[in-house]
């Protein structure tokens, strides 16, 4: 092949030079051998380009774009696919009747990682918890569904299945001090078992308190004594008693205090007969006074009116009145003779 008398950059019949070096090769098609084929038209197509640069001659475009065509189109072929793989988390020890999740995930994404029991006399397994039915060791495998092209290789992790303690496991109780509170006040009470089972109280001042739930009714002044117990179940034993004492003061703790109230309830008292005594007495103006007006008696005279003296019955007086009777009739008209 004569470089001098092709442009640079260029390697001419290069559909006839792909197709000797496949022929040339046995005439077998496999990746292995057309890899091989596109390895040495690499190696030729870049060489004038390097001669070219040797001596000092500019490498045409199309010679550039030819060799990373083929560079790029070699890394590709070059480059297995990434197998995907499966990290799957060590379960915990535990106690037989503890379930237990499982935790893993594949790389890259693909199928969902399902799980199966190696070992179903000690545990089963549903969807991503376990249930431990035995003591003992559990073995669990984390796996791929195999109709996919490619799946992780199975990863299995096992744990120790302990048995539960012989006899009742024992707990404790945790009850807080309540506060001292005046009677009449409610107050809360607040206690939890270790074994995570539900407290109970009972009063034992019945007198000065009650209690109901966790609430305590206070109806007398002095202590107040509580007691707090778990009876406990199957798997825990009862919980020792804890007892809570606190001081319930009276509503009114001094005299003072007493006195004080006392005296402002009379002053209401005392205010309020004021102001009915004065509502009376504007009634009675108003209403009675009125019609108490004085009586007389009039006995008619022939002659000019003169005067005479009347004693009004309502103010005990005596006053001075002017009689004069009307022309033609036989009504006579008083009129008081004021100052």
């Amino acid at each position: 092949m004569d470089l001098n008398q092709s442009p640079l950059g260029k390697v001419p019949d290069l559909t006839g030079l792909i197709g000797k070096v496949a022929l040339g090769l046995a005439g077998r098609r496999s990746w292995l051998w057309r890899f091989l084929g596109i390895c040495l038209l690499a190696a030729v197509v870049g060489s004038p380009a390097r001669w070219a640069a040797g001596v000092g001659q500019e490498t045409s475009p199309s010679a550039k774009v030819q060799n990373t065509w083929l560079t790029a189109h070699v890394s590709t072929v070059a480059q297995a696919p990434t197998a995907p793989t499966i990290t799957f988390d060590q379960p915990p020890d535990v106690t037989v009747g503890t379930p237990v999740p499982l935790t893993a995930s594949v790389s890259p994404p693909g199928l969902p990682v399902l799980f199966r029991p190696d070992t179903p006399s000690v545990c089963t397994v549903a969807g991503s918890t376990v249930t431990t039915v035995a003591a003992g060791t559990c073995t669990i495998t984390a796996y791929q569904a195999r109709e996919a092209r490619q799946v992780a290789p199975d990863v299995s992790r096992s744990f120790h299945v302990n048995p539960v303690p012989a006899g009742p496991a024992p707990q404790t109780i945790t009850f807080g001090q309540p506060p001292d509170a005046t009677v009449g006040a409610p107050v809360v009470l607040s206690a939890r078992a270790s074994s995570g089972l539900a407290v109970s109280f009972s009063s034992d001042t019945p007198s000065v308190c009650t209690v109901a739930g966790s609430a305590v009714t206070t109806v007398a002044a002095g202590p107040c004594t509580i007691t707090a117990s778990q009876g406990g179940s199957a798997r825990y034993a009862a919980a020792p008693d804890v007892t809570r004492s606190f001081q319930e003061n009276p509503a009114t703790s001094n005299v003072a205090g007493a006195l004080v109230s006392l005296l402002a309830a009379a002053a209401v008292i005392l205010t309020a007969a004021a102001g009915a005594l004065a509502v009376r007495r504007r009634w009675l103006r108003r209403h009675v006074l009125p019609t108490l007006r004085p009586s007389v008696r009039v006995e008619p005279h022939t002659g000019p009116p003169g005067l005479v003296s009347v004693h009004t019955t309502a103010t005990d007086a005596t006053h001075t009145v002017h009689i004069e009777p009307s022309p033609g009739t036989s009504t006579t008209t008083i009129e008081e003779a004021r100052p």
